[in-house]
């Protein structure tokens, strides 16, 4: 008998994706820069920048965007084949941001678009918080009709198999990755200490391939990928 794992999510989750001495100085710079930051989220209790943090010309700032996309480019290497000629011209288009999440702050459930992949980073988990639920990232089962066949069974599935949703409570510099199909959401953030989150998302494609949205219109931003020699 032959058992197949279909329709697997490669999702990545890496400890000490970015080093202390760097989140000081991103939150550094997100001190003298909180004036570009806006009221967002379910309860306005998110301050959110533009989409646009990894261009920010602060060498903290660039040096976090470079560690990410390597840290991604690393991910898609691990989970694809590709010849070199292919993976030499891939170009990554994207949208970021950086935001300060204050007590009772959450993210509703949402699908991302306009990409592929997603990115969450914390750069300062908020210290000690006794709520097990608290600022809990989950991402949920991508299969529509899923949750229409949860027979009793259906708990007892061996991992990877299974249903419902996956969820990570992230501390200060680790970095979580997902395919943008996976709905998402953030619980409310209930500590006492605000905490500091990065967020990014890419869609990649060959250098020949026209990007996702208009370059103008949205200020995509282009990352080529690193030469073959950095992985191989």
């Amino acid at each position: 008998m032959n058992r197949y794992g279909a329709f697997v999510s490669p999702v990545v989750h890496i400890d000490n994706a970015v080093d202390a001495s760097l989140r000081q100085a991103l939150i550094g710079v997100l001190d003298q820069e909180k004036d570009a930051l806006r009221a967002s989220g379910g309860n306005r209790r998110l301050l959110r920048s533009d989409d646009h943090f990894f261009s920010w010309k602060h060498d903290a700032v660039q040096a976090l965007a470079r560690q990410c996309h390597l840290h991604l480019a690393k991910a898609i290497l691990d989970a694809t084949e590709m010849e070199r000629p292919f993976f030499e011209a891939l170009i990554f288009d994207y949208h970021s941001w950086i935001q300060i999440e204050q007590r009772g702050a959450f993210v509703p459930y949402q699908s991302a678009t306009n990409c592929s992949w997603c990115g969450w980073l914390c750069l300062d988990d908020g210290g000690h918080d006794e709520d097990p639920e608290s600022g809990v990232l989950v991402l949920h089962d991508p299969r529509i009709n899923a949750s229409q066949a949860l027979d009793d069974v259906a708990p007892h599935y061996r991992y990877p198999l299974g249903h419902g949703g996956l969820k990570f409570r992230l501390k200060s510099g680790e970095l979580l990755l997902a395919p943008s199909y996976m709905p998402q959401e953030s619980f409310a953030y209930m500590g006492e200490r605000p905490r500091i989150m990065v967020g990014f998302r890419a869609w990649i494609r060959h250098q020949n391939t026209m990007p996702m949205l208009p370059k103008e219109a949205s200020r995509v931003q282009e990352v080529p990928l690193v030469p073959w020699g950095d992985w191989a």
